[in-house]
């Protein structure tokens, strides 16, 4: 083999990178960030007190009504979500994304705002031969429009600022979610303050001082969860044993008989479904007393703790007369603003109804289990 035929050796190693540029890299990365020249200090004033604060409403329009979109801009707009889409998301999702684009609306103003400064900059530079007068109107003008553009800036600075705050919010335990509105300096290096520990020792003493001044807020019904004003209420279960008797085969359990001590106890009328707590609950009902069923669990509610012991001891007392059992660990007959019942969870305090979470879990590795199988029968999904 000639010399020639053979391939010529290339050095596979690449060249390393130059070291003033790793190192210009890691400067332009730092967390310390070169400061530029001091602005004049009203400037400046101006700056500081605005950067967390919103505008208010009135304000924040009379300042973007003034910067209007240019009639040869008309393309730059704010779009919306479609309809089809939008009623199709939760109320939740359409709030957020309502704030969002009301601070590309704010964005959008903003860029409206420059556009006015370049153009009054630029008309400046093509007539140079402007009087005095002129000149200083431009002046103040440029200078309006640069103060307005700061409060406009700041003001959607501040509204991601909530916006971030309201995502961390979920993620706290409910006695630490008042630290997302707390006031924090301009200055500081973190979002919630440089001292968490005062912030935070100083959330417990409101919690405590507010726990001691007011009364708990409690939901009679679901419909009502946001409105009732009685917020003294509090809730027990109670877990009937043997509820049902009879021979109920070949038939609906939704009608089937109630017996004691194989009799009917009750005389019922034709088409009337349930069972013998139910005629028991009219009967408590007639006293006064707020209650519900599901097959044999029981939900007792009073608007105070008197009224609440006179419901417990008068369905016990009820239910005893017939023989059932009140189940031992089951049951709670101790009054309490956080009750779970047939799997949710009640809470009186914050007036919310959601799955226990020992459900969710539950339910969270049957639908995992569901994805792995080829075919899913109705009843395993339901």
């Amino acid at each position: 083999m000639n010399d020639s035929d053979t391939p010529q050796q290339q050095d596979e190693s690449p060249d390393l990178p130059d070291e003033d540029l790793l190192q210009e890299l890691e400067q332009q990365f730092s967390e310390d960030k070169s400061l530029g020249s001091a602005v004049g200090k009203k400037l400046a004033t101006i700056a500081i007190n605005r950067w967390t604060e919103k505008l208010s409403p009135d304000k924040i329009k009379e300042i973007n009504e003034k910067y209007k979109q240019p009639l040869n801009c008309e393309a730059m707009r704010v779009s919306r979500i479609n309809p089809e889409i939008r009623s199709q998301i939760s109320q939740h999702k359409n709030k957020t994304d309502l704030r969002l684009s009301k601070t590309q609306q704010n964005v959008q103003k903003a860029v409206f705002a420059t556009l006015q400064m370049a153009e009054t900059l630029s008309a400046k530079k093509q007539h140079s031969a402007l009087t005095e007068n002129k000149k200083g109107n431009d002046r103040e003008a440029l200078l309006r429009i640069a103060v307005n553009l700061i409060a406009m800036l700041e003001h959607m600075n501040a509204d991601v600022m909530s916006m971030r705050q309201e995502s961390i919010k979920p993620a706290l335990k409910p006695e630490f979610q008042k630290i997302c509105h707390a006031t924090v300096p301009p200055n500081s290096k973190f979002f919630f303050g440089d001292d968490l520990a005062k912030l935070v020792r100083d959330s417990k003493e409101i919690n405590s001082i507010a726990s001691t001044l007011t009364l708990p807020r409690t939901a009679r019904n679901t419909s009502t969860a946001n409105t009732s004003r009685r917020n003294t209420h509090t809730y027990s279960r109670e877990d009937i044993n043997n509820s049902y008797t009879g021979d109920n085969r070949g038939r609906n359990t939704s009608t089937r008989p109630f017996l004691w001590r194989g009799q009917k106890p009750y005389r019922r009328r034709p088409g009337t479904r349930g069972n013998g707590s139910q005629n028991q609950q009219r009967t408590l009902h007639k006293k006064g007393h707020i209650s519900s069923n599901y097959i044999d669990d029981l939900y007792l509610q009073g608007q105070t703790f008197h009224k609440y012991k006179d419901n417990v001891l008068d369905t016990v007392e009820q239910f005893d007369s017939l023989g059932f059992i009140s189940h031992p660990s089951k049951s709670a007959f101790e009054p309490s603003q956080i009750l779970i019942i047939v799997g949710f969870r009640l809470d009186s305090v914050k007036m919310t109804i959601s799955l226990a979470e020992e459900k969710a879990t539950a339910i969270a590795e049957h639908c995992k289990a569901l994805v792995d199988l080829d075919m899913v029968k109705i009843l395993a999904v339901a």
